[in-house]
């Protein structure tokens, strides 16, 4: 901002599930890594997973599909509002893939058979995490009802999932994609660090890795963990049981190589534009 004159930027608290500027307003919209986080109003229930997309149920994948491409189509259609005609719209987010991960999640409930559940495009660093709050749950530390509540309200989608609203005729949207979304890949910063430490000074310090993808990972879940407690703990109750649970994950990343560790990201970028005479 400081190479060009006239630049003001500005700051719009409103939710990208509702529209956040006039119609017609905008020449380019860009998102970043924020189309996966869901509506508060988008209902679903997942008994046995942190991530949804972990659920062992049919019928709890079946309504979290539908809530993933309702607030997918809920967003391209405010944006679609924003953008004046001809204006382009620049999306990228986590992408589900065909990918099956190393390890899966097995989560034993009360009245429940044992079950191990499949996620295409998972990373071991999301099962890690379900499995140290379903410790903390196996363990007596949290009850049933806080280790239901807490649910990271997020969409994986795969490519055939993005461009799904786009391929109606002529879209609902109003908007048109301008090239097929593309598959991303962001290596790990953590690992990246690592990586050098250990060229730079022949050190295979695992230690230092879980600390910062631990560090990386509690930035954006926090605040869902607490909220489950909220009701039924005191605030010091709350961050000895969040301290555990960071404690519990930081763990098991440092019982593993990190060069074989899945944490690296793998993202969809798409291209839309808004049709002239929408």
């Amino acid at each position: 901002m400081s190479k060009f004159d006239k630049v003001f930027p500005l700051v719009c608290g409103t939710s990208f599930y509702q529209q956040c500027v006039p119609d017609n307003f905008c020449d380019v919209v860009i998102s970043t890594l924020a189309a996966h986080y869901l509506s508060e109003e988008s209902n679903f229930k997942c008994l046995d997973s942190i991530f949804p997309m972990l659920s062992s149920s049919n019928e709890e994948m079946l309504a979290y599909e539908e809530v993933c491409q309702r607030d997918w189509e809920k967003f391209l259609l405010h944006r679609a509002a924003e953008l004046k005609p001809g204006g382009l719209l620049f999306v990228v987010q986590h992408l589900k893939t065909s990918v099956k991960p190393l390890r899966s999640s097995s989560v034993t409930m009360p009245d429940q058979e044992s079950s191990t559940t499949s996620f295409h495009g998972g990373q071991d660093i999301v099962f890690d995490l379900n499995s140290s709050w379903t410790e903390l749950y196996e363990q007596g530390l949290i009850s049933k009802e806080e280790y239901e509540a807490c649910v990271l309200r997020m969409a994986i989608r795969s490519l055939q999932e993005t461009k799904a609203p786009f391929e109606n005729s002529p879209p609902s949207t109003g908007l048109c994609l301008l090239q097929e979304p593309e598959q991303m890949f962001v290596p790990s910063i953590p690992k990246q660090l690592w990586r050098r430490k250990l060229e730079k000074d022949g050190v295979n310090d695992r230690a230092y890795f879980a600390d910062l993808l631990t560090k990386e990972m509690r930035l954006w879940t926090e605040t869902s963990f607490r909220s489950s407690l909220v009701n039924t703990r005191t605030a010091h109750e709350q961050s000895d049981i969040i301290e555990r649970l960071y404690d519990t994950f930081r763990s098991k990343i440092a019982a593993v190589d990190p060069d074989n560790y899945l944490g690296d990201l793998t993202l969809s970028r798409l291209i839309a534009q808004k049709s002239v005479q929408h």
